[in-house]
């Protein structure tokens, strides 16, 4: 449902209304088992490539510690395997791409995690990330792993 929540966002006009050319969409917290997986055994990502191309050429970027080292870079979509803090890491060696340019996807950024399991190492080693999209003005749509404990943290 990933890919069709970020459609419905990506169509709206205040969205890419203004963008010429590459519309970079990083996909923060993605993992092998599920986004990169999509991408690699299904044409669901390029859907939503397709569905935008009258509007802007949409880059995907799956970055997250989840991710299995990939071989090859995918035709609609790189992927990153990196350690937190990601988001920061993976901008600061990318000065290309811009908040006027780029829009980030956070897949379960740690809110609610602590909220059954009373533990919150996850929250916290979002924390950085969290920080750096904020002072670094992206904008940033954020997705939850679940509806029990996500939208209560």
């Amino acid at each position: 449902s990933f890919p069709l929540s970020l459609a419905w966002i990506l169509l709206q006009e205040s969205v890419v209304s203004l963008q010429q050319g590459d519309v970079h969409v990083v996909l923060l917290g993605a993992t092998s088992k599920a986004e990169v997986r999509i991408l690699q055994e299904s044409t669901y990502w390029q859907e939503l490539v397709m569905l935008l191309e009258s509007r802007c050429n949409i880059r995907l970027h799956f970055v997250g510690p989840e991710i299995s080292p990939a071989k090859s870079v995918e035709k609609t979509g790189d992927i990153h395997s990196m350690q937190p803090p990601c988001a920061k890491r993976f901008f600061m060696a990318r000065s290309d791409l811009t908040p006027e340019n780029t829009i980030c996807a956070v897949f379960n950024g740690g809110f609610g995690n602590f909220v059954s399991s009373r533990r919150d190492e996850l929250f916290w080693s979002w924390m950085p990330d969290l920080l750096f999209l904020a002072d670094s003005h992206f904008m940033c749509v954020f997705f939850c792993a679940n509806d029990y404990a996500d939208l209560k943290g």
